[in-house]
């Protein structure tokens, strides 16, 4: 007597995943989650960092171009009468003027009187216009944010770069500032800008004539 096979109860191939490999296939996308969502943190605050990094350079270089700019035209006296020039040359402190409407004098508007100074206190960098030359002096602008210059120093060089006797013998004016970023792994780093500016108005000898 022949047997014949049912061949209905025997599966022809496998057609699904056994629980154990379902459950091993979450665990396995659960790790690629996880390394894909810390890869993805990592980034954002890498990004983040840079991000912070390059805005504060910008201002201080913003910073920095604004008082070259200015410092640049101190002495601008085209008709010789007004007596600008350099006013106060210290390290942290530099008051310079101009004449900037050319009319013979220095006046306490055109923007013909600037200081520039650093406040240690709070480490920022102000913009003070005719100072002492009116009964309440406008308030100092701040050119950077609290905390984010930690120095600045000017120099004073005469026409052979050297260091400069009085204010009458500047020639260049030297601006150095130091500022604190953090670099992509979160170590605070100095750096410094340091800028050399030529005084349009005072690279030859000044005027000594009559009249």
């Amino acid at each position: 007597m022949n047997r014949r096979t049912d061949r209905s109860r025997q599966p022809a191939g496998r057609l699904g995943f056994t629980l154990v490999e379902l459950l091993i296939a979450l665990f396995v996308g659960l790790i690629v989650a996880g390394v894909a969502g810390t890869v993805f943190v990592s980034s954002m605050r890498a990004y983040s960092t840079q991000t912070l990094l390059i805005d504060t350079r910008q201002e201080v270089r913003a910073a920095l171009d604004i008082m070259a700019a200015e410092i640049r035209m101190a002495g601008f006296d085209p008709l010789r009468r007004a007596n600008a020039g350099i006013a106060v040359a210290q390290v942290n402190t530099i008051c310079f003027s101009m004449d900037n409407n050319m009319n013979g004098s220095v006046d306490d508007h055109d923007q013909e009187k600037i200081t520039y100074y650093y406040n240690p206190e709070n480490r920022v960098i102000y913009r003070q216009l005719y100072q002492g030359m009116k009964e309440d002096d406008p308030p100092p602008q701040p050119l950077t944010n609290e905390d984010e210059v930690s120095a600045m120093t000017f120099s004073y060089l005469d026409e052979n770069s050297l260091p400069a006797a009085s204010v009458e013998d500047v020639r260049i004016v030297g601006i150095n500032l130091t500022f604190v970023e953090k670099d992509a792994g979160g170590r605070a780093v100095s750096r410094s800008l340091v800028t050399f500016v030529a005084l349009r108005n005072r690279v030859i000898l000044p005027y000594k004539g009559g009249a």
